[in-house]
């Protein structure tokens, strides 16, 4: 096995989590793989799935995130290790409610497509049903850098909306009709954080992190009145039964 002597890596903020969880463990990055190799350093960069895609089709990086099989295309020979999955959720600043928010796919669509303003908007009540909503704007929280958190969270409002479709589609970064940007998982869930009546999507980790609530929402079409806990465990059985299937 050859090993240049500084491998670097680009990939998405939530596997940064992971390398933290590590370091914390066991004082180092490298997992016993530095053993006998003096001249091996690892250089990690959190910059999203853009950034690092863009990155590994250079040459410049070593590593980044798991790729599509259109992405592997224009891409030299890799090898794809599973290594980890991070769910994507909804996140909002809204001290005033005591309940969870509960959100259908269509509403959140319409949340990013600007189309509801006010969290007293029918369409949020008719999720929320007996629940006292606040009278905040609307805040619109998203990624500003290409992002694998962005393609997972468009893909999804695609599929359960057909306006956000044919009006903004999905992939690593859209051009968003509405809302304010922030840098990495990190940035959104500070935007969040910092802004009354403010939403947004990020890594589950960045969520819990920052002491945030997390809204419950629905499945899309096939599935349609099941409920979606945020919690880690439920979702990490569902990648699980999933990856079994593969």
């Amino acid at each position: 096995m050859h090993f240049k002597a500084k491998t670097v890596g680009a990939k998405r903020p939530h596997y940064r989590r992971r390398l933290e969880l590590h370091l914390s463990h066991h004082g180092t990055l490298d997992c016993g793989l530095l053993d006998n190799r003096p001249g091996l350093q690892i250089n990690y960069q959190s910059i999203g799935s853009g950034g690092g895609i863009r990155q590994l089709k250079e040459g410049t990086v070593d590593f980044d995130a798991a790729l599509d099989d259109h992405e592997l295309q224009s891409m030299p020979a890799l090898v794809q290790i599973p290594e980890s999955a991070g769910p994507v959720c909804i996140t909002y600043n809204l001290p005033e409610l005591k309940a969870p928010l509960r959100l259908s796919g269509p509403t959140l669509a319409k949340i990013f497509l600007g189309e509801i303003q006010t969290w007293q908007d029918p369409a949020i009540a008719k999720d929320n049903p007996g629940v006292s909503l606040p009278g905040h704007t609307v805040v619109v929280g998203h990624r500003s850098d290409g992002s694998g958190t962005t393609n997972i969270f468009t893909t999804y409002l695609a599929k359960v909306s057909p306006d956000w479709g044919q009006k903004v589609g999905k992939g690593l970064a859209v051009n968003w009709p509405v809302g304010l940007g922030g840098k990495g998982s990190e940035g959104v869930a500070g935007l969040v954080k910092q802004t009354p009546g403010a939403i947004g999507y990020v890594e589950l980790s960045y969520a819990s992190e920052n002491h945030l609530p997390v809204s419950k929402s629905r499945t899309g079409r096939g599935i349609g009145s099941i409920r979606v806990r945020p919690e880690p465990r439920p979702r990490s059985r569902l990648f699980s039964k999933n990856w079994k299937k593969t």
